[in-house]
């Protein structure tokens, strides 16, 4: 998600390039438990290649709307699940051949589209006992959210320096990671401030975002 340019027409698919020192600042205090996860709208792969580096004995299932971006997520996942699909209208024929025999899936982990977003939040929350996802701090404000906010709080990690998901300019908002252990619903969470990032990290990250957004060259894979 993005509110940046929030006057100008969107991407399709509400789509935007998570840069992956993002969730690398979440990885540095906390890794959600268990090693089947989930990234319900994993575009080209750039939340679950950081993953893998961070937390590298995870089994991960994938789906994307676009099947645009099935070879790079495919270079990055060559022998996991990958899905083509509206997660939202997925139904439990769809994902029970993914989970036998867990049933649920530990972790669901992903940048969700904002229109939807609460959505997402609630059908993952069917699906996995632990929901991560990255959303703008103040998706806590709202009328319409705060009763199911009040019910199941999360717990809140916030990212102090403020993305880039457009490939420009910085967003025009915070964003932080919001995890609901979904098993032990709370009424009160914790809050923490995760580490600034340094510019270069932060540029060479860029640098990998813009890659995966160029033709796959067949035998290209990204060097670090």
């Amino acid at each position: 998600m993005s509110s940046t340019k929030r006057g100008t027409k969107r991407n399709t698919f509400d789509t935007y390039l998570t840069p992956p020192w993002i969730v690398r600042r979440l990885l540095e205090v906390y890794t959600p438990p268990g090693l089947h996860w989930f990234d319900p709208c994993a575009g080209e792969g750039a939340i679950i290649r950081t993953v893998q580096q961070g937390v590298p004995n995870v089994r991960w299932t994938a789906n994307e709307i676009r099947s645009t971006c099935h070879p790079k997520l495919l270079s990055v996942l060559p022998e996991a699940q990958v899905v083509t699909g509206d997660f939202l209208q997925f139904e439990s024929k769809h994902f029970y051949p993914l989970l036998l025999p867990e049933l649920r899936f530990d972790v669901i982990l992903t940048n969700p589209p904002f229109l939807y977003a609460q959505e997402f939040i609630e059908l993952s929350c069917q699906w996995a006992k632990t929901v991560a996802m990255l959303l703008r701090l103040n998706f806590l404000g709202s009328l319409k959210r705060n009763a199911w906010l009040k019910e199941h709080t999360p717990d809140i990690y916030v990212i102090p320096d403020r993305p880039s998901f457009d490939g420009d300019s910085a967003d025009s908002v915070v964003y932080a990671w919001f995890v609901w252990d979904v098993d032990k619903p709370q009424t009160k969470g914790q809050y923490e401030i995760l580490s600034c990032t340094p510019l270069e990290e932060r540029k060479r990250d860029r640098e990998y975002t813009d890659w995966l957004q160029r033709p796959l060259v067949p035998g290209q894979i990204w060097e670090e």
